[in-house]
């Protein structure tokens, strides 16, 4: 008897499990989808007899509010499966004829203050599933009357804001005004027109000073108005994320897989490791503490882009050592895949991030991809497709670097370095220019001839002037001050100010010293790495017997720094012997100035020479030398 023979699929029983396990929570997950509904309001305080100002609220930022002196109200919904849903709303407050904005507070005009900024972007997060009894979330913009000679305004706050010390001011008070531009956003501030009273259409330009100070009298009486300028603007900037304490350095030019744009551009990273939360760019932008940012030149980007205003940079690219985001992206033709620095519900706070167009199902679908700090070494970019904004994108601190930064500055990292006398001592490299404030001098070396003996070659260190710094040029930095503990203060000290490279006064290279005559060396690195040199001729700033340049056993380099090479010394002046390196400028040789900083090359070892320049060598006759530019006695 012939057995019938059937084809069957037999299906293990944990994988049936396993399949209605699955069934179910997606059963749960669709039950549990839910659509939650909040309204917002914005109202100007006060409102009556007549608004001190405008308000505006919306869903979406935008660089044109429509303002109105009445209450302005905005509603929306969210469907997801989680138990509350979040949004982050935009509200925009301009003040009326004598009046200035003062705060924005939550729930009534006595309320709590939650912003001082006339832009804010609070995000809100409601949990009412009745369309008919929404979360409310009522703010009011409230402003103060002038009521004093002089008056104060801003052409446009969403550009800049103004205040003034005494807006009850009278006849003989001293009275100062001042504007402060959205600089993070590249806005600059151009000057002060005067008015006697609206619609304030004077265009003469009575002061550039910021901030400026007036007595109160008839002469001075008026309204004066700060105008700024939203022109695309390159400002120098710094990145800390706000949990971590971390800063973005640039760190390497691995390109070798780009970014994907469109649908999969969050799975791709810059290594081409697959990722489901984002890309990261290994070998790029890296990650890295407080303390060893400080005085790095690494963390020193060029922003450019549009200044929005509002707190909002449309089309930024950030540039380090000459490599650009938009160079990392593949990104040359368009500005749709560049960032967007928007200020954050915290105020002091910036997203940023970059926004991808697709389409799917023939919609075109946005999704934003945003700077991450999630503990690795490597900047993420965490790309979202619903209305959450991932964790940490929230976070970031950017400094706009000008000559009132402090928190957040760029300097000279003073902490842990040289010490001779009350001054602290750390050399630099950086491939920008910058100039030097809070006391610092930068000192280059350069060749003279002694006056005493014109056949006698000697190297000065000699003072950088106005304290510009050109770029790539190697100097010792001298400070005032050790570097502030980051634990307790994190305003900086020994600070550098970076230059745009076109702006006026801006030292170019090499304006200084012929490269031949300028001992100092060093290098940037675009992946950290230090530089092999020959230790026979190499020497580096350290502290010995005394503060000095001495060899450096294993001759690798850190980027960054600058060091001494004694090989070109020997190579423009054979007669190395006659070749001697003297902190000070005063070469003459009857002086009475005392030189008290000395820094050279092993002083045990420096030359010795009679008045009239001649080597001594071996055991020293009575009678009067010199050393390293230095007179001493022989008894």
């Amino acid at each position: 008897m012939k057995r019938k023979v059937t084809n069957s699929i037999r299906i293990p029983l944990r994988w049936l499990c396993l399949v209605v396990v699955v069934l179910v929570h997606v059963q749960v997950a669709l039950c549990n989808t839910s659509t939650y509904y909040y309204k917002a309001t914005a109202t100007p305080s006060p409102l009556t007899p007549e608004a001190a100002g405008k308000v505006y609220i919306s869903k979406e930022g935008t660089t044109s509010p429509t303002y109105q002196a009445a209450t302005v109200t905005v509603t929306g919904n969210t469907k997801t499966i989680a138990d509350q849903a979040q949004t982050t709303l935009h509200l925009y407050a301009q003040a009326n004829d004598d009046f200035l904005f003062d705060h924005w507070a939550l729930g009534s005009a006595n309320g709590t203050t939650v912003s001082t900024a006339t832009s804010f972007n609070p995000e809100i997060t409601y949990s009412s599933e009745s369309e008919s009894k929404p979360t409310t979330f009522n703010y009011y913009a409230v402003f103060k009357a002038q009521t004093g000679l002089i008056k104060v305004r801003s052409a446009n706050e969403s550009l800049g804001s103004v205040t003034i010390s005494n807006s009850d001011n009278k006849h003989g008070d001293i009275v100062t005004l001042t504007a402060y531009p959205d600089a993070t956003n590249g806005v600059l501030f151009e000057g002060w027109t005067k008015d006697a009273s609206s619609p304030y259409v004077s265009t003469e330009i009575v002061s550039m000073e910021n901030p400026l100070v007036l007595e109160a009298n008839s002469e001075t009486k008026g309204t004066y108005t700060a105008h700024f300028s939203n022109v695309a603007e390159k400002v120098y900037v710094r990145l800390q994320n706000k949990a971590t304490g971390r800063f973005i350095s640039f760190y390497g030019n691995n390109l070798q897989n780009g970014v994907a744009k469109g649908a999969v551009s969050h799975t791709r990273s810059m290594s081409g490791e697959s990722r489901d939360d984002g890309f990261k760019f290994d070998n790029c932008w890296k990650l890295i503490s407080e303390t060893d940012a400080q005085g790095n030149p690494e963390t020193v980007f060029l922003r450019a882009g549009h200044a929005g205003g509002s707190g909002v940079t449309y089309g930024a690219d950030l540039t380090a050592h000459g490599i650009s985001y938009s160079s990392l992206i593949h990104e040359t033709n368009t500005n749709k895949y560049m960032l967007t620095l928007e200020k954050s519900s915290t105020g002091d706070t910036y997203r940023i991030y970059t926004e991808f167009a697709f389409t799917r199902n023939g919609k075109t679908v946005y999704m934003n991809s945003y700077f991450c700090d999630e503990g690795t070494d490597w900047l993420v970019m965490k790309t979202t497709q619903d209305l959450s904004i991932p964790s940490g994108s929230d976070e970031w601190y950017v400094y706009a670097l000008d000559a009132n930064t402090t928190v957040g500055a760029f300097g000279a990292n003073t902490k842990s370095k040289y010490i001779k006398g009350e001054k602290y001592y750390t050399t630099m490299y950086a491939d920008f220019p910058y100039k030097c404030l809070d006391g610092v001098k930068a000192y280059y070396l350069k060749h003279e001839k002694a006056s005493y003996n014109q056949d006698l070659n000697m190297v000065f260190f000699t003072e950088v002037p106005d304290g510009k710094v050109p770029a790539n040029m190697a100097v010792v930095l001298e400070c005032n001050a050790v570097q502030n503990d980051f634990s307790s203060n994190k305003a900086v000290v020994n600070r550098l100010l970076p230059l745009l490279p076109t702006g006026e006064g801006v030292p170019q290279e090499n304006s200084l010293v012929n490269e031949s005559e300028h001992f100092l060396r060093g290098y940037v690195s675009v992946n950290g790495s230090s530089r092999d040199n020959n230790k026979e001729t190499m020497y580096v700033l350290s502290f010995d017997k005394s503060l000095g340049f001495y060899h450096f056993n294993n001759a690798k380099m850190t980027p960054n720094k600058a060091y001494l090479d004694t090989q070109v010394a020997l190579d423009d002046y054979p007669n190395s012997a006659s070749v001697t390196f003297v902190f000070g400028k005063d070469n003459t040789e009857n002086t009475n100035k005392i030189i008290t900083h000395n820094i050279f090359v092993d002083d045990d070892d420096a030359p010795v020479f009679d008045l009239i320049g001649r080597q001594m060598v071996g055991d020293l006759p009575k009678g009067i030398y010199i050393r390293n530019g230095k007179k001493f006695v022989v008894k």
